[in-house]
């Protein structure tokens, strides 16, 4: 059986608008349209199954399957800039 494996844009977007509270805020930080965020945050639901958010006036309330989802990206994402961090003043020959 085939492993699936989600958008890393669609978890860039759920995180972005974590972050920011408004699906307008993460649109304007990701350069994206607010209909593009919305139609990701959409697709991602799709995808899993399961309700991730429910609005609450302009701001983005998740639910607790939004909230375990959103932690998971940041912990990836974090654990990425490690090594980063680590390579970004090293120098390598020949390049």
């Amino acid at each position: 059986m085939r492993q699936r494996i989600l958008d890393l844009n669609m978890l860039l977007t759920l995180v972005t608008i974590a972050d920011t509270g408004t699906m307008t805020a993460a649109a304007e930080r990701l350069s994206y349209t607010q209909s593009t965020v919305s139609m990701q945050l959409n697709r991602l639901e799709a995808a899993l199954g399961v309700p991730l958010h429910e609005r609450d006036g302009r701001r983005i309330r998740f639910t607790a399957e939004g909230q375990k989802l959103v932690a998971t990206p940041e912990r990836c994402w974090n654990s990425t800039a490690k090594p980063l961090t680590t390579f970004s003043n090293a120098r390598f020959p020949g390049i």
